[in-house]
């Protein structure tokens, strides 16, 4: 597999993004000792500074301290340099999360830091295809299952005949399940399949699926398609009558 990310077979270079501290100095020992390279930066000049000498693989951001760079620079380092992004959050930001997500991040640790959950994200971020993670398939030309028309060479989803924006998590989730109509995929498969390998965060799972039940659903407090299987998970369900939709194309 090719990638865009230089030299990283040999020590990955992560940008540690996070207040000069104990536990910043602690974090970054840690990692050193898995093998990356660390620099660290506290200001917005600083990163880019870094990122045009350096040349980071990754950046590791602390959301609490550096949540007001906001959308515009997540955006920015992806689209300029490619960077895979991974937050470091507290309990209680999820909101603050999501919208980092939405932006373009791939993936977030809620503290207290555990060493080798990190090591495991910035692997799977780093080796990750640029596209959906969940299986060696080929994809077909087009998905049509109820009112959901998903093209995913173009990864464009129309919603009863609507064009419909999702962003990169809420794509591969909803992806993931009209992709067979009907069948239960359980919170681990999602995770591992959508998040890649992470186990935990149910209630960003539960944020996502009531986002895209609002874009799919005509009523989505009583849906009739994204479909709970209470304490296993979720699956998609075609429906029936009027709501269905036939897509050319």
């Amino acid at each position: 597999m090719t990638s865009v990310l230089p030299d990283i077979e040999a020590r990955p270079r992560v940008l540690l993004v996070e207040e000069p501290r104990p536990l910043r100095d602690a974090l970054a020992a840690g990692l050193r000792s898995k093998g990356y390279e660390i620099e660290c930066a506290h200001t917005e000049a600083q990163i880019f500074d870094k990122m045009r000498r350096w040349k980071p693989n990754l950046l590791l951001l602390d959301l609490s301290t550096h949540g007001r760079l906001g959308v515009h620079v997540y955006q920015y380092i992806q689209k300029e340099h490619g960077l895979p992004i991974i937050i470091l959050a507290k309990a209680g930001e999820e909101d603050l999360v999501l919208r980092a997500l939405e932006s373009g991040v791939q993936d977030f640790v809620i503290r207290p830091i555990d060493l080798e959950a990190v090591s495991t994200r910035i692997d799977s971020a780093l080796t990750a295809p640029p596209e959906l993670t969940y299986g060696e398939q080929q994809e077909p030309e087009v998905v049509k299952v109820g009112p959901v028309v998903v093209y995913p060479y173009r990864r464009a989803v129309f919603i009863r005949g609507s064009e419909v924006h999702l962003p990169k998590l809420e794509y591969d989730l909803l992806f993931l399940l009209v992709s067979d109509p009907g069948r239960v995929r359980t919170r681990e498969e999602i995770f591992c399949n959508v998040w890649a390998n992470r186990t935990s965060d149910t209630r960003t799972l539960n944020t996502h699926i009531q986002r895209i039940r609002a874009k799919v659903e005509i009523d989505k407090s009583h849906p009739r398609h994204v479909m709970t299987m209470r304490n296993v998970g979720y699956y998609f369900d075609s429906g029936e009558g009027s709501d269905l939709v036939t897509a050319s194309g």
